[in-house]
């Protein structure tokens, strides 16, 4: 993973212990990073999406997930929290867990 901001570093602190988490990121992979138009795919998917975003990211800008949300037309659910990308995991772990939990058994039923 690449962290470029202070709340991506404070994050993989966390986690530099936990021997099978991996932070790895291939030349290939990076290459392709910037090539990516994720949006322009978004009409494609067809499977229930459910959009968990934080209304401060620096990592995965909000704006572009919003536009892309717009342009779903599986069915779809979006929730937003207050903070940035790692944060929101740290803040509002129980309620993200709890809502995921609940989209997942409404949805796959």
């Amino acid at each position: 993973m690449m962290f470029t901001d202070p709340e991506g570093l404070e994050f993989l602190k966390r986690f530099h212990d936990v021997r099978s988490w991996r932070n790895e990121l291939t030349l290939s992979s990076l290459d392709h990073l910037f090539e990516m138009e994720v949006t322009a795919y978004a009409e494609r998917i067809t499977a229930p999406v459910l959009m968990v975003l934080a209304d401060s990211d620096t990592v995965a800008p909000v704006e572009e997930a919003r536009e892309m949300f717009k342009r779903i037309t599986a069915p779809k659910e979006v929730v937003e929290y207050p903070g940035q990308h790692y944060g929101i995991l740290v803040d509002h772990f129980e309620e993200i867990v709890t809502r995921t939990t609940s989209w997942l058994a409404k949805t796959l039923v």
